[in-house]
């Protein structure tokens, strides 16, 4: 895509950086790199450390480097820099000079990089573990370290075991795309004229705002964690794999007519609380119907009936997926030996476009109170999503500074408003998602409504929906419709399954998405079945809010170049199956094995990986991923163990069990380990407070609410309104109009 080909990115990483840094920035550049942008990627000691990473424990990895290297950095410039080396600006090479984004990891080069540029065309982000100042950024850290702090790990799995992390490398794909957004806006300010200033993201503060509701939970009292086999939405067996269960309360009755057995139809199955009191009743008949069939034959009636599940998808299975297959969505490469390796393309597509040099928008005085020192600052969104995908993009798009309009109608309210906690008044999940917004109340279900929109599309710049594939037209207002009122808008649709091809229609939520993806196959015990994340959670919907934050951003910025309009079609799977790219490469490439994806809290690039529980009752993460700490953890054994075991995890488990979380965590720090604690909701508020994050602010009204991803020292996000009540701007927008010109 050409969106960013204007754009220079200069990956620059210090070689003291933690893998998991070097991961999340090297995700951030493939993703500006799909969209145009020049990236060089510099390799601090002549050796990239992405390099000799596996993707699967018996992956051979040569010099060309394996999957994780080919997915992360194919396409971009390598040059081998002594950065530790880098005394004073006047040493900044060119690569560095002539970007327009630099990321590092390094406070010390980030003020070298800023002296020898241009702040009005250069904007640098610093990315750390932990956020600056912190005394845990001096100490080993990995993904399994980050996904236990803030509470990931345990919402999966088993209540009856252990915290489990999500497949692959998920903390640091969070901040890869907590990158991207920030990135997108430090770009954004470029063009506007108001820069951002030093960007900084923290992994662990962007982790803890993607599992924000189990977090802020945790402060308001209520305690989110792994439900296991308790679990509304589970995972099933069926003849050839497993199947993900998911429905809500709308669905239940469509769910019993597809599988059609009678016994279902009995009254104490009849809500969401009886079907809790009365789990063992009703799940063995569905789990019964479920086993004599295949996936695909599940998956079929799941989109017949509108029942949102889903088959769990390996990827391997998704190298054949027809959605996949009808869409392009897998891109071929040629690596060593010309071999062809597959890997997933940018989640982000342009399935319209007007013509260029087109009308720009009317201008009107808005009344928003957003910052005019922000960089979207000028820039009108009209927010037409509900739930999570598209509010929460269009939440971060107004942090940013854009006027974000959310437009309900009083008959059909955003369905977050009365989830739970709702008493009386919206959710405190509608108000943490909402915040930094204005209402209008419209309905677009009526001809007086649809012009009202249209009015408003004159002045806008970008619209985001999420609603069902096809709601839209029917409600007479598709891209054709809104580029006909204004030829540079740009719609934002964020899907399931995307705009077109096999199953792009059918229901989804963020735990059907993980199963399609191919995130779920790569999530759970040894042994054992895939998980899924569930309500708590909903993993997807989550990091979808980033990505499609920055692309509508990078859509913005080509459409104001080219002053045409844009139909960006956003698919939430595609954004889950970009997540997981090393392994598409893996199984491209037949060395991803078919009965062996489970792997647990274990990690392919570490001899010793785990979280183990303590003897006052606490989850400790245990990581030894390099031959000093591997020697370390032998080093503690020694130390402490009082008998012979069969393995090093045996006796690491055994240990820990007999001492206090603390006292472990600091011996094995002492030896060079990463030791972090494994949080629940509660915990890892604390420790967000602690260490400042971005992760959590408060409201207006002094309520706490969705932080921020990453944040701009020029100008910093705040929270500048709470949530709007439906259309308690209605009449402050339309005076607005009557100033338009």
């Amino acid at each position: 895509m050409d969106f960013l080909n204007h754009i220079k990115v200069c990956e620059a990483l210090t070689s003291r950086a933690p893998n998991v840094s070097h991961i999340a920035a090297a995700f951030c550049g493939r993703m500006l790199r799909d969209l145009g942008a020049q990236v060089t990627r510099i390799a601090p000691s002549g050796i990239d450390p992405i390099t000799p990473l596996k993707t699967i424990a018996t992956e051979h990895v040569g010099q060309g480097g394996g999957m994780l290297d080919v997915f992360l950095n194919n396409g971009k410039n390598r040059v081998a820099l002594p950065l530790d080396k880098l005394e004073s600006a006047d040493e900044v090479p060119p690569e560095l000079a002539s970007a327009n984004l630099i990321l590092t990891d390094s406070e010390t080069l980030a003020e070298r990089f800023e002296q020898a540029a241009d702040a009005a065309r250069q904007t640098v982000m610093v990315l750390t573990p932990f956020p600056a100042g912190a005394a845990e950024n001096d100490l080993p850290v990995e993904d399994i370290s980050l996904q236990g702090l803030s509470a990931l790990a345990d919402l999966m799995g088993d209540p009856d075991r252990e915290p489990l992390k999500l497949g692959g490398n998920q903390a640091a794909y969070i901040g890869g795309y907590a990158a991207f957004s920030g990135a997108m806006g430090a770009l954004a300010g470029q063009q506007s004229g108001h820069p951002t200033g030093r960007v900084t993201l923290d992994l662990f503060s962007a982790n803890c705002w993607v599992n924000w509701k189990a977090v802020a939970g945790g402060a308001m009292g209520i305690h989110m964690t792994r439900e296991g086999k308790k679990a509304e939405w589970p995972i099933l067996p069926c003849k050839d794999g497993y199947i993900a269960l998911i429905y809500t309360e709308r669905d239940w009755a469509p769910l019993v007519e597809m599988i059609g057995d009678s016994r279902l139809e009995d009254p104490k199955f009849a809500t969401f609380k009886q079907r809790a009191e009365n789990r063992d009743g009703y799940m063995p008949i569905i789990e019964g119907w479920c086993a004599q069939r295949t996936m695909a034959d599940l998956y079929e009636s799941f989109q017949k009936s509108g029942v949102p599940g889903g088959p769990v998808l390996s990827p391997k299975d998704l190298l054949k997926d027809p959605l996949f297959e009808a869409t392009n969505y897998l891109r071929e490469l040629h690596g060593d030996q010309n071999l062809s390796i597959q890997v997933p393309s940018v989640p982000v597509k342009s399935v319209a476009q007007s013509d260029e040099n087109g009308t720009a928008r009317m201008q009107i005085a808005s009344m928003s109170k957003a910052p005019g020192s922000l960089p979207l600052s000028g820039v009108r969104v009209l927010d037409l999503g509900i739930i999570t995908a598209g509010a929460g993009t269009s939440a971060l798009l107004g942090d940013m500074g854009a006027d974000v309009i959310k437009v309900e109608s009083s008959n059909y309210p955003d369905p977050f408003r009365a989830w739970a906690g709702a008493s009386g008044g919206d959710s405190p999940l509608f108000k943490f998602n909402n915040r930094n917004k204005r209402g209008v109340d419209i309905d677009l279900k009526t001809e007086d409504g649809r012009n009202a929109l249209l009015e408003l599309v004159k002045t806008a710049d970008i619209v985001v929906e999420n609603f069902r594939r096809g709601v839209l037209e029917r409600l007479g207002i598709g891209f054709a419709t809104l580029q006909a009122a204004n030829p540079r808008i740009v719609l934002g649709s964020i899907s399931g399954q995307g705009e077109t091809g096999p199953g792009a229609g059918h229901t989804t939520f963020g735990s059907t998405l993980e199963a399609l993806s191919g995130i779920s196959a790569l999530t759970g015990h040894p042994g054992d079945k895939p998980v899924i994340s569930g309500r708590n959670l909903n993993y997807p919907d989550q990091i979808v809010c980033l990505f499609a934050a920055g692309a509508l951003v990078a859509g913005y910025i080509k459409s104001r170049r080219n002053g045409c309009g844009l139909h960006l079609a956003i698919p939430q799977r595609e954004i889950s199956t970009y997540a997981i790219g090393e392994f598409i490469a893996a199984a491209s490439q037949k060395i991803l094995p078919d009965d062996a994806l489970l792997i647990g809290n274990a990690d392919a690039n570490a001899p010793l990986q785990g979280i183990y529980a303590s003897s006052d009752d606490q989850w400790i993460s245990v990581s030894a991923a390099s031959p000093e700490s591997v020697a370390g953890i032998k080093k503690f054994i020694s130390e402490n163990a009082s008998q012979r075991h069969e393995s090093l995890d045996e006796a690491l488990r055994d240990i820990i069990a007999t001492q206090p979380a603390d006292t472990t965590i600091a011996k094995l720090r002492g030896h060079g380990v990463a030791a972090y604690p494994a949080f629940g909701g509660k915990e890892a508020f604390d420790e967000a407070a602690r260490l400042h994050t971005t992760a959590l602010a408060k409201s207006e009204a002094g309520t706490l609410v969705k932080g921020f991803p990453c944040q701009f020292a020029a100008s910093p996000m705040q929270i500048y309104c709470d949530s709007p009540t439906v259309g308690a701007d209605t009449e402050e927008v339309i005076a607005e109009l009557k100033t338009a010109g």
